[in-house]
């Protein structure tokens, strides 16, 4: 248990007290060698405090978390910069070319969040409009803005040269978080493989290129594989390549058998309202978009729960609140992949 750096001089000066006979005279040579060495003792304490909590997982942060990750062989998802593209101008047209080369920094009218063209583009001789793709100067959702809101060419250039408009701003997502880190670390320390256990068999068929989840489970001595791909069942040549590593790499005295998917629709119906400077289409499109890559992230075996797939909802851009239409958590099942059915996206109160 940490002190406060006041109850260490309490007991530092009673101590004193009690060796000398004497009390520490306030300011005096005694009392402020005290206070020093009070002071590095609280600090030493501090840090070995911070040390503890460094030292396992659970309470670990930042970069100490990222070492107990790389420990595990897991990295730290980075996020990603945010992308669309704007209409660059001149004032007046003129009779040569002009670059807009590629790093020419544009921003929102406050200067608060910039963003890069991507590539060289030019507006020819006589003409006033290009159009080019931008990206977010950094990753973060922060980044994703409405239409039109780059409006401010940062970057000098000779002649007048303005943001007549841009498209809306997406993609952009944030760095994991601790929490979300440690939730990967707590699920590769449960699922430890080895020749004895289902997880060994797991990873032996998620190890395919062709294989992006899969479930185990055991029947007496056999043991059934199931393998999907991303939102689809494997290709025809997968089943045969993995039964055959699996055939290999057995445990004496037990079978395999390597099985697809099956696929089940799950039908998405959600009521949505648009942020304020978002028009509902866009939105709409955004929602889909988020439902979408929510299902692909599906497992063999996991189930559909609500309140995960709201919060793929609500992160999408231009979402200010949302609420699903007669729908509950889909249980899965160990042989099936869960797949986005029909995707109903409505404007709250229309």
């Amino acid at each position: 248990m940490n002190y406060s750096y006041k109850e260490i001089l309490k007991r530092m000066k009673d101590k004193y007290a009690q060796l000398s006979g004497n009390e520490a005279e306030d300011h005096g040579d005694t009392d402020i060698r005290i206070r020093l060495l009070a002071g590095e003792i609280f600090a030493l304490s501090s840090y070995a405090d911070w040390l503890k909590r460094q030292m396992f997982y659970t309470t670990a942060t930042g970069e100490q978390l990222d070492m107990h990750a790389r420990q595990l062989g897991l990295t730290r998802n980075k996020g990603e910069r945010a992308v669309g593209s704007a209409m660059i101008s001149l004032n007046v047209p003129v009779e040569y070319d002009v670059t807009i080369p590629a790093g020419t920094v544009l921003s929102t009218s406050d200067g608060s969040l910039r963003y890069l063209v991507e590539s060289d583009r030019t507006i020819q001789r006589g003409g006033s409009v290009v159009f080019a793709d931008i990206i977010a100067e950094n990753s973060g959702k922060k980044y994703n803005i409405p239409l039109r809101l780059v409006t401010t060419v940062v970057t000098h250039f000779s002649v007048a040269v303005n943001v007549s408009g841009s498209s809306s701003l997406t993609g952009g997502t944030d760095d994991e978080t601790d929490e979300e880190l440690r939730e990967r670390i707590a699920y590769k320390l449960g699922h430890i493989a080895s020749g004895a256990n289902l997880e060994y068999y797991r990873r032996i068929a998620e190890a395919d290129e062709g294989v992006c989840s899969a479930s185990v489970s055991m029947h007496s001595s056999t043991i059934t594989v199931v393998i999907a791909g991303r939102g689809a069942i494997c290709s025809e040549g997968t089943l045969p390549r993995v039964q055959n590593v699996m055939g290999q790499k057995k445990a004496a005295g037990l079978s395999v058998n390597v099985i697809n998917a099956v696929l089940e629709a799950c039908n998405v119906s959600v009521s949505v309202t648009a942020a304020q400077g978002w028009s509902f289409a866009s939105v709409q499109q955004n929602v889909q978009e988020a439902i979408s890559e929510y299902f692909l992230s599906l497992r063999v075996g996991q189930p559909l729960i609500l309140t995960k797939l709201g919060g793929a909802i609500i992160s999408a851009p231009g979402v200010e609140n949302y609420s699903f239409v007669n729908m509950t958590d889909h249980s899965g099942a160990l042989s099936k992949l869960l797949t986005a059915g029909t995707v109903t996206v409505t404007e709250a109160g229309a």
